[in-house]
Protein backbone atom coordinates (compact mmCIF):
# COMPACT_ATOMS: atom_id res chain seq x y z
CA UNK A 1 0.00 0.00 0.00
CA UNK A 2 1.24 3.47 -0.83
CA UNK A 3 2.20 5.89 1.90
CA UNK A 4 -0.15 8.71 2.82
CA UNK A 5 2.19 11.22 1.14
CA UNK A 6 1.99 9.25 -2.11
CA UNK A 7 -1.79 8.97 -1.89
CA UNK A 8 -2.19 12.72 -1.27
CA UNK A 9 0.04 13.83 -4.18
CA UNK A 10 -1.77 15.54 -7.03
CA UNK A 11 -5.17 15.81 -5.35
CA UNK A 12 -7.32 18.83 -4.72
CA UNK A 13 -7.90 19.21 -1.00
CA UNK A 14 -11.46 19.87 0.17
CA UNK A 15 -10.89 19.92 3.92
CA UNK A 16 -8.58 18.70 6.63
CA UNK A 17 -8.83 18.25 10.37
CA UNK A 18 -12.35 16.85 10.34
CA UNK A 19 -14.03 14.70 12.98
CA UNK A 20 -12.27 16.41 15.84
CA UNK A 21 -14.18 17.74 18.81
CA UNK A 22 -13.99 21.30 17.43
CA UNK A 23 -15.04 20.47 13.89
CA UNK A 24 -17.09 17.28 14.10
CA UNK A 25 -20.26 19.14 13.11
CA UNK A 26 -18.61 20.55 9.99
CA UNK A 27 -17.07 17.15 9.20
CA UNK A 28 -20.42 15.37 9.34
CA UNK A 29 -21.96 18.01 7.07
CA UNK A 30 -19.11 17.69 4.54
CA UNK A 31 -19.00 13.89 4.55
CA UNK A 32 -22.80 13.55 4.43
CA UNK A 33 -22.85 15.92 1.44
CA UNK A 34 -20.23 13.88 -0.42
CA UNK A 35 -22.03 10.60 0.37
CA UNK A 36 -25.53 11.88 -0.47
CA UNK A 37 -24.56 13.06 -3.96
CA UNK A 38 -23.08 9.70 -4.91
CA UNK A 39 -24.52 7.83 -7.86
CA UNK A 40 -21.72 5.29 -8.05
CA UNK A 41 -20.27 2.96 -5.39
CA UNK A 42 -19.33 4.11 -1.91
CA UNK A 43 -16.59 1.93 -0.42
CA UNK A 44 -15.64 2.39 3.25
CA UNK A 45 -12.91 0.77 5.30
CA UNK A 46 -13.39 1.52 8.97
CA UNK A 47 -12.48 0.14 12.33
CA UNK A 48 -15.32 -0.23 14.79
CA UNK A 49 -17.84 2.10 13.11
CA UNK A 50 -18.15 4.74 15.80
CA UNK A 51 -21.77 5.51 16.70
CA UNK A 52 -21.10 9.25 17.02
CA UNK A 53 -20.47 9.30 13.28
CA UNK A 54 -22.45 6.40 11.79
CA UNK A 55 -25.59 6.97 13.88
CA UNK A 56 -25.74 10.66 13.03
CA UNK A 57 -29.04 11.22 11.22
CA UNK A 58 -27.32 13.16 8.41
CA UNK A 59 -25.00 10.24 7.66
CA UNK A 60 -27.89 7.76 7.73
CA UNK A 61 -29.94 9.99 5.40
CA UNK A 62 -26.92 10.40 3.11
CA UNK A 63 -26.56 6.62 2.80
CA UNK A 64 -30.28 6.30 1.97
CA UNK A 65 -30.11 9.11 -0.60
CA UNK A 66 -27.02 7.59 -2.24
CA UNK A 67 -28.74 4.21 -2.35
CA UNK A 68 -31.82 5.81 -3.97
CA UNK A 69 -29.45 7.49 -6.50
CA UNK A 70 -28.21 4.01 -7.46
CA UNK A 71 -25.02 3.86 -5.38
CA UNK A 72 -23.95 0.51 -3.97
CA UNK A 73 -22.58 0.98 -0.43
CA UNK A 74 -20.03 -1.45 0.96
CA UNK A 75 -18.23 -1.32 4.32
CA UNK A 76 -15.30 -3.37 5.58
CA UNK A 77 -14.67 -3.16 9.32
CA UNK A 78 -13.13 -5.05 12.19
CA UNK A 79 -14.65 -7.93 14.13
CA UNK A 80 -16.18 -5.64 16.74
CA UNK A 81 -18.65 -2.85 15.91
CA UNK A 82 -19.29 -0.10 18.44
CA UNK A 83 -22.20 -1.57 20.46
CA UNK A 84 -23.94 1.82 20.36
CA UNK A 85 -24.00 1.88 16.54
CA UNK A 86 -27.52 0.88 15.56
CA UNK A 87 -27.93 2.39 12.07
CA UNK A 88 -25.44 0.11 10.30
CA UNK A 89 -27.37 -3.02 11.32
CA UNK A 90 -30.67 -1.38 10.35
CA UNK A 91 -29.38 -0.22 6.95
CA UNK A 92 -27.87 -3.66 6.33
CA UNK A 93 -31.21 -5.32 7.19
CA UNK A 94 -32.92 -2.93 4.72
CA UNK A 95 -30.38 -3.97 2.02
CA UNK A 96 -29.17 -0.38 1.72
CA UNK A 97 -25.59 -1.36 2.45
CA UNK A 98 -23.36 -4.40 2.85
CA UNK A 99 -20.93 -4.95 5.72
CA UNK A 100 -17.99 -7.33 5.86
CA UNK A 101 -16.35 -7.88 9.24
CA UNK A 102 -12.75 -9.05 9.30
CA UNK A 103 -10.95 -11.07 11.94
CA UNK A 104 -8.77 -8.06 12.73
CA UNK A 105 -9.48 -4.35 12.68
CA UNK A 106 -8.15 -2.64 9.52
CA UNK A 107 -5.24 -0.33 10.37
CA UNK A 108 -5.85 2.06 7.47
CA UNK A 109 -9.30 3.66 7.31
CA UNK A 110 -10.57 5.35 4.16
CA UNK A 111 -13.57 5.87 1.92
CA UNK A 112 -14.03 6.31 -1.80
CA UNK A 113 -17.11 7.88 -3.40
CA UNK A 114 -17.94 7.82 -7.12
CA UNK A 115 -14.45 6.54 -7.90
CA UNK A 116 -12.98 10.02 -7.42
CA UNK A 117 -13.56 11.51 -3.96
CA UNK A 118 -11.52 10.14 -1.07
CA UNK A 119 -11.49 10.42 2.72
CA UNK A 120 -8.34 9.28 4.53
CA UNK A 121 -8.12 8.95 8.29
CA UNK A 122 -4.74 9.36 9.88
CA UNK A 123 -3.57 6.12 11.49
CA UNK A 124 -4.80 5.89 15.06
CA UNK A 125 -5.15 3.42 17.88
CA UNK A 126 -7.97 0.92 17.85
CA UNK A 127 -10.90 1.81 20.05
CA UNK A 128 -14.13 3.75 20.08
CA UNK A 129 -12.36 7.06 19.65
CA UNK A 130 -14.07 10.37 19.95
CA UNK A 131 -11.82 12.08 17.44
CA UNK A 132 -9.55 11.33 14.55
CA UNK A 133 -8.02 13.41 11.79
CA UNK A 134 -9.55 12.87 8.35
CA UNK A 135 -8.49 14.49 5.10
CA UNK A 136 -11.13 14.81 2.38
CA UNK A 137 -9.92 15.05 -1.19
CA UNK A 138 -11.84 15.63 -4.39
CA UNK A 139 -11.20 14.62 -7.98
CA UNK A 140 -8.45 12.18 -7.04
CA UNK A 141 -9.13 9.42 -9.56
CA UNK A 142 -5.65 7.80 -9.71
CA UNK A 143 -5.47 7.62 -5.92
CA UNK A 144 -9.11 6.54 -5.64
CA UNK A 145 -8.38 3.74 -8.13
CA UNK A 146 -5.46 2.55 -5.99
CA UNK A 147 -7.69 2.55 -2.90
CA UNK A 148 -10.47 0.75 -4.80
CA UNK A 149 -8.01 -2.01 -5.65
CA UNK A 150 -6.99 -2.17 -1.98
CA UNK A 151 -10.65 -2.35 -0.94
CA UNK A 152 -11.38 -5.21 -3.35
CA UNK A 153 -8.25 -7.06 -2.19
CA UNK A 154 -9.32 -6.69 1.44
CA UNK A 155 -12.84 -7.91 0.59
CA UNK A 156 -11.50 -10.96 -1.30
CA UNK A 157 -9.36 -11.86 1.71
CA UNK A 158 -12.47 -11.81 3.93
CA UNK A 159 -14.59 -14.05 1.71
Amino acid sequence: MATYAEIYSGMRLIDTDVRTDKSSERAIILIASVFSHSKEPIKIVGGQLNSKFYDDERITKAFKKAYNNGAKIEIICGPEIDPNTKSITKLRDENILEVWQGKICPRVHFWIVDGRDVGLEDPHTIGFQKKTHTTILSDARPQANALLKKFEEMKRNLL
